[in-house]
């Protein structure tokens, strides 16, 4: 990567620095990526920015205040890329206090800015937790105004769903030459984990990863899960990264089954992966997915996987998922889709194989030249 050494990247994201979390693992694998290529970023996350805890000021205030540090203090940026909602008053900001050349300005979608709230009123439609005027009229009054205007007030539209790129430039937000869907990279991390060995015989452990959610359709698969357990005895659920007290989780199942219920701690990158590559299934129920990071982690890890097909697996034609695809809202297909995984030896290994065979062909590092090469063919641009 020649010559990118010149670049300055400045990121601002939205979201908490959390390694394990969909949107902000992926984004802190890009600027790793960057930075192996002698791009300089500086990037900075809600959550690490004083005040945020306090309650004093809003997180997107705060970044947006540190933003204009960073600009102003430091070398001024090539790129200025601004996650969700905050690319509209970043980019205001920049723009009315620039001197002479401005930067590159880009906005870039989790994928799931415009879907939180569809999905939040589907559910409560459906008997999930109700919507409250407030959380409707945020919405409707800063939200969603907001990321579509972050996407028109930038000069390049990042995504990783080809649908959301699709979709700006059907809304006449961006032109086609003005969008980039970038794909999905596999975390580096999941090579640490040993793999050298074949997968052993089904011993019934069901991994879910994720926070507890309408969104990511737990209360379905919480009574698939129940009900599969019924006919398995031997059906044990390990839930990750759902931040929950055990006895608060294990509370939403029928008593006879929490015993079989377990809730791991926050792990270490290295520890998640090496426990995840010891379950028999992965089941994911999303109902709306950005990155669905953890489907892919589980693929790379030669773990079969039961899903819905959100994220990045919307992109890919039926015959190319490397899962066993489940509809949305049914907790019986959770059930039926179980129970068929633990009878069919040979529908595991398909599974296993095919996807450790996806993931090994996606890398953050392809992904980062890809938008690299496209930032600087953009300020090459007179």
């Amino acid at each position: 990567m020649q010559g990118y050494a010149l670049i300055y990247i400045l990121l601002i994201s939205h979201v908490i620095r959390d390694p394990s979390g969909g949107a902000a693992s992926c984004t802190l694998a890009l600027a790793d990526e960057w930075r192996r290529d002698g791009v300089t970023v500086v990037d900075f996350y809600r959550d690490e920015l004083p005040g945020v805890h306090a309650g004093r000021l809003s997180p997107d205030l705060l970044a947006l205040r540190a933003a204009w540090f960073v600009a102003a203090r430091r070398d001024r940026p090539d790129v200025v890329i601004a996650t969700g909602p905050l690319g509209w008053a970043t980019f205001r900001l920049l723009r009315m206090v620039r001197r002479g050349r401005s930067p590159l300005f880009v906005s870039l979608s989790y994928g799931l800015e415009h879907e939180d709230h569809e999905v939040q009123v589907q559910e409560a439609s459906h008997g999930g937790a109700g919507m409250s005027f407030l959380a409707r009229m945020r919405w409707s009054v800063f939200v969603k105004p907001a990321v579509e205007s972050s996407i028109v007030q930038s000069d390049l539209f990042l995504a990783p769903r080809r649908r959301d790129t699709e979709r700006a430039v059907e809304s006449g937000w961006k032109r086609p030459g003005q969008v980039l869907a970038t794909g999905w990279g596999v975390a580096n991390e999941a090579s640490l984990v040993d793999l050298e060995l074949p997968r052993r015989a089904w011993t019934g452990r069901v991994a879910w990863c994720g926070t507890v959610v309408d969104r990511k359709g737990w209360r379905y698969f919480r009574d698939g899960f129940t009900e599969a357990a019924r006919a398995l005895p031997e059906l044990r659920l390990d839930v990750f990264g759902s931040r929950l007290e055990p006895e608060s989780l294990t509370s939403q199942f029928p008593s006879e089954m929490a015993a079989r219920v377990s809730v791991l701690p926050i792990l270490s990158r290295t520890e998640q992966f090496r426990q995840m590559a010891s379950m028999d299934v992965l089941v994911s129920t999303s109902l709306s997915e950005g990155y669905h990071l953890a489907v892919q982690e589980a693929m790379a890890l030669g773990v079969p996987v039961i899903a819905t097909a959100e994220g990045f697996l919307a992109d890919l034609v039926t015959s190319a998922r490397p899962i066993l695809e489940i509809p949305k809202r049914d907790a019986h297909a959770v059930c039926e889709a179980i129970l068929r995984v633990a009878a069919d030896d040979p529908l595991r290994v398909h599974l296993s194989s095919s996807g450790m065979s996806w993931a090994a062909s996606h890398s953050w590092e392809l992904i980062a030249r890809r938008v690299t090469s496209t930032l600087v063919a953009a300020l090459s641009t007179p």
